[in-house]
């Protein structure tokens, strides 16, 4: 929202300068009404100075932006004229015109086909959130005017404070939110009593250190065969996190979008040390062995949909269904999903002292990727702040999206690394039992593990909750 009155108040006050000329048409252009019901002119797009730097200035424009642009501006067709017409502000329109629209205002959102229209906030219409997120920096004068002048269409309170309404179409409207815990197929996943259990015997990552037998029982490994290899040797590379006796969570960087040589053949639940056949805890008398691992073949992956889009490594995330159900045990067990974690939840603030924000995985424990862990490597990180961790990609080149990504980490020589992929980010905010939720699924981070002040990019799971629960099955 921000951004949003930013840009409002930057065209306070603003006056376009008319730079240039061009030739004055014989006829006065048609009359039309901008979305918000101002009255207008239809003219060609390279009158309207204001449509034409806002299309030069989207660094992306999506399908949802396109359409809402179209569908706000582009006139009816003229008989009389080659090439479409826009409907612009007068004030916008040069060279300027020296007649005021024949149309009347209109009290009412409407665009110009006949498409249902509501004045609604801002914040849930998807195309406006696409299109000011994509606006190059610094911001041309001409655009917020345009804002003001076409799309916005009022002030609503919202929490006690003002929240500006837009033009929006019904079509692309954010539903209001839902509660997932009401979703038809909640009763799929454990029960918060059932999830997020760990009782480790005892009471790497990058600058990580050694787990204890049982300390994260839902993190699984992820198998993957070479169609060119010599053997049917099975290599991990990724990690998951069960959440059902039937379904692990994962990035979706690690199972689509493979090499044609690699396939996902193996998913593996209950290791604890990839080494050894068999899992104990030297330490304990009398001598305590994990159960054996369970090992199962995939019955579906279902990455998202929308997995790299609009921008590179977006709504990294997808399931995979095993051919089997696990046994659930000391060693093998599921995570909670945050259901109680309101939809917005930055995780930035800690809830309590006792809160400890873990990640863990058979990742990399060099900074430059190489020497993979045998035994679970465990972190205890920092939720990097949100604004912060996205002025530090913008400058890579990157580009994060707020509520789908979060950051952690950023400190010097910890951090989780090649092979943690699709591994959980893990929050426990009760000392004794501890119960653990998933928070993140570990996406991607800088070239050098562990880089001082570049904190490692994680894909939310609160948001994708009802993408969770639509794409699972009995």
């Amino acid at each position: 929202m921000f951004v949003f009155r930013f840009i409002l108040s930057f065209g306070l006050g603003i006056s376009l300068a008319h730079g240039f000329t061009l030739p004055q048409e014989d006829e006065t252009p048609r009359s039309c009404n901008l979305p918000k019901g101002t009255p207008g002119f239809c003219v060609p797009l390279n009158r309207c100075t204001a449509i034409n730097e806002l299309v030069e200035n989207l660094e992306t424009v999506t399908n949802d932006v396109r359409l809402y642009m179209q569908d706000s501006f582009q006139c009816p067709p003229n008989p009389k004229k080659e090439g479409f017409e826009v409907c612009c502000a007068p004030e916008l329109i040069v060279p300027a015109l020296t007649v005021e629209p024949e149309t009347v205002p209109r009290n009412s959102c409407a665009f110009q086909f006949d498409i249902p229209v509501t004045c609604a906030p801002f914040s849930e219409c998807t195309p406006i959130l696409q299109l000011i997120e994509n606006i190059r920096r610094p911001i041309p004068q001409a655009i917020p005017i345009l804002l003001q002048n076409s799309w916005l269409c009022g002030f609503e309170a919202i929490g006690g404070v003002s929240q500006p309404q837009v033009c929006c179409p019904n079509a692309v409207l954010k539903p209001k939110k839902k509660v997932p815990s009401d979703h038809p197929n909640r009763g799929l996943l454990p029960l918060d009593t059932e999830c997020g259990i760990n009782d480790p015997v005892q009471k790497r990552i990058v600058g990580g250190q050694d787990t204890v037998l049982g300390e994260y029982p839902w993190l699984v490994n992820l198998g993957f065969k070479s169609s060119g290899g010599t053997t049917d040797e099975i290599l991990f590379k990724c990690g998951g996190s069960l959440i059902s006796d039937q379904y692990v969570l994962t990035a979706a960087h690690c199972v689509t979008n493979l090499p044609e040589s690699i396939t996902l053949a193996r998913i593996r639940v209950g290791e604890h040390d990839l080494g050894k056949d068999e899992d104990c805890d030297p330490d304990s008398f009398p001598k305590v062995c994990a159960e054996p691992v369970q090992d199962f073949n995939i019955e579906k992956i279902i990455p998202h949909e929308s997995y790299n889009a609009p921008n590179p490594f977006q709504n990294d995330i997808a399931l995979i269904r095993l051919d089997g159900k696990v046994q659930f045990n000391r060693f093998a067990s599921p995570i909670c999903l945050p259901f109680k974690d309101d939809e917005e939840e930055s995780y930035e603030k800690v809830e309590s002292q006792n809160t400890i924000t873990d990640v863990a995985g058979w990742g990399a424990t060099t900074r430059t990727g190489r020497k993979p862990a045998l035994l679970l490597q465990k972190l205890k990180v920092e939720v990097f702040e949100g604004a912060k961790c996205r002025e530090v990609y913008s400058t890579r080149g990157g580009k994060l999206t707020p509520l789908q990504q979060m950051c952690a980490g950023g400190e010097n020589g910890k951090d989780s690394c090649v092979g943690d992929s699709g591994s959980a980010l893990m929050r426990d905010v009760r000392p004794l039992p501890s119960i653990f939720k998933i928070i993140g699924v570990v996406s991607f981070g800088p070239r050098r593990c562990g880089t001082e002040g570049v904190p490692g990019v994680y894909t939310r799971v609160r948001y994708y909750l009802d993408w969770i629960l639509d794409h699972i099955e009995e």
